[in-house]
């Protein structure tokens, strides 16, 4: 009597596109405190021992088991392209540099950020001649001793 198969249990999480907020995860099912969500196995496993350089892929867990394969030949001094690694992919290219700050309008360079003086105090206020500003950033002048006369 052939032991009849219990159909697989419904995954747990499920990729759904949300309107306005893209790809998400959803719930199938409740969730028990301590329960593992997602795993992954790993897709390359290097030998401990330097006898090849190749990596070798790890069986998936839901395809049949195959027999273990036989070791791998020496290397040869003739490379056939059968016989060689595929090649790595190449790296992404870097992100691209910032712009310089003459390019942003509201910013400036830091050679030209200078830090605010500190206003004289009042006792040094009172120990100066009087001067009139003239504006902000123009230096101040001294008064003259005696104002000319208005015609």
């Amino acid at each position: 009597m052939a032991a009849a198969s219990s159909p697989p249990p419904p995954p747990l999480v499920q990729v759904v596109d949300l309107p306005g907020r893209g790809r998400s995860l959803i719930a199938t099912r409740h969730i028990k405190p301590g329960e593992i969500l997602l795993s992954d196995s790993p897709l390359f496993l290097y030998p401990s021992s330097p006898a090849t350089s190749e990596p070798t892929t790890t069986p998936d867990s839901s395809a049949p088991p195959t027999p273990s394969p036989s070791p791998p030949p020496p290397p040869s001094t003739s490379s056939s392209p059968s016989t060689q690694a595929p090649p790595l992919p190449s790296p992404p290219p870097p992100p691209p540099s910032p712009l310089p700050y003459r390019h942003h309008p509201r910013r400036r360079p830091l050679q030209r950020i200078r830090p605010r003086r500190r206003p004289p105090s009042r006792e040094r206020l009172r120990d100066q001649p009087p001067r009139l500003l003239l504006h902000p950033r123009l230096p101040p002048q001294r008064l003259p001793l005696r104002l000319p006369r208005p015609r």
